[in-house]
């Protein structure tokens, strides 16, 4: 169901509350850290914190936008606050609040928000699928948006110790596990990974749980980029201005399944 909020496939390897274990791991040693909720703390993972240090959670009730101006006032005197909500309510409803008292002065408030995207089962009320599109748009908001388990877990000390505001989308639950297939992955902030070698196409690939969902062959976005970004993140990777490497570049999922048929790879 959506409340157990799992997008593991039958028989798919999961790791439990990666983000909530990873937080309070964190915080052990850090009395900055607070965590505040909107009414989700067992939805976000965050029940973990809360568990852990009653004294630094605060539970805002189903009120997003007052969520967003406390995280910034906490902000202000000095404390990491980790909001969470879920990625609908802490995109679109509290959008303003958002921009306004957490981005507009730089503030160092990180924001995860669960049920990005189509990873949801509530419906379209609860679909996240503009909320990359709107924070990309705020000028200083970092964005992060993890694959699985690892990416989390590995996510949440770097977002903490980055000085500034943060929007992080969020698995929770039984959550898949796929990168610890990949030998030394480690995530960075800002950088891209390449996780397989080849010569016939370039497969960009961002949102959480697509790598989980196809393990092997996964491609649900294709973003148009920077080319001087991929070229300083990722060293050697195709452009327009760099065709050499990969024959066959992909940047638009309409035609994907096309150009991998006319090159002959089903």
């Amino acid at each position: 169901s959506a409340m157990i909020a799992s997008i593991a496939s039958e028989g798919q390897r999961v790791k439990a509350a990666p983000f909530g274990k990873a937080l309070v791991e964190y915080a052990a040693n850090r009395p900055e850290v607070v965590g505040l909720t909107a009414d989700l703390a067992k939805y976000t993972d965050l029940h973990l914190f809360a568990q852990a240090y009653p004294e630094r959670f605060f539970q805002m009730g189903m009120a997003e936008q007052l969520l967003m101006a406390a995280a910034g006032g906490m902000a202000k005197e000095g404390l990491i606050p980790f909001a969470t909500t879920y990625a609908a309510f802490g995109t679109r409803r509290a959008f303003d609040f958002v921009h306004q008292v957490i981005a507009e002065e730089a503030l160092n408030v990180k924001i995860c928000c669960a049920l990005p995207g189509l990873t949801t089962g509530y419906g379209p009320s609860h679909a996240a699928i503009e909320d990359i599109a709107m924070m990309r748009g705020v000028p200083g908001l970092v964005i992060v948006d993890p694959c699985d388990a690892l990416d989390i877990e590995q996510a949440v000390p770097q977002i903490a110790a980055h000085k500034g505001p943060v929007y992080m989308r969020l698995l929770r639950g039984q959550v898949p596990l796929v990168l610890d297939e990949i030998e030394g992955y480690r995530f960075e902030l800002g950088k891209a990974k390449i996780l397989r070698e080849g010569a016939d196409v370039l497969v960009q690939n961002l949102a959480p749980g697509a790598a989980a969902r196809q393990p092997r062959y996964s491609t649900p976005y294709f973003l148009h980029a920077n080319p001087d970004y991929l070229i300083e993140t990722l060293p050697g990777c195709v452009t327009a201005d760099n065709p050499d490497r990969y024959p066959t570049p992909i940047t638009a999922n309409d035609y994907l399944m096309q150009r991998l048929r006319e090159i002959k790879l089903a």
